[in-house]
């Protein structure tokens, strides 16, 4: 199992850690201040939340490449 920390973009806090299986090939998981609306496809995900250290707004965006 792989872990990669999450970091808020505005204050660069660890703010929890990702968990995989796999060597993350074929999917991709950011943590940004915005989601541009042209990259939202069918198989890509976001959830809106608040950076516990900062309260500044924060996206966790997720999805598959193909």
């Amino acid at each position: 199992m792989f872990e990669n920390k999450m970091r808020c973009p505005h204050c660069g806090k660890c703010i929890g850690v990702f968990k995989f299986t796999e060597t993350g090939e074929n999917s991709t998981t950011q943590v940004v201040k915005s989601i541009p609306i042209n990259e939202i496809k069918s198989k890509h995900k976001y959830v809106e939340t608040k950076c516990p250290r900062c309260k500044k707004l924060i996206y966790i965006y997720m999805g598959f490449k193909n």
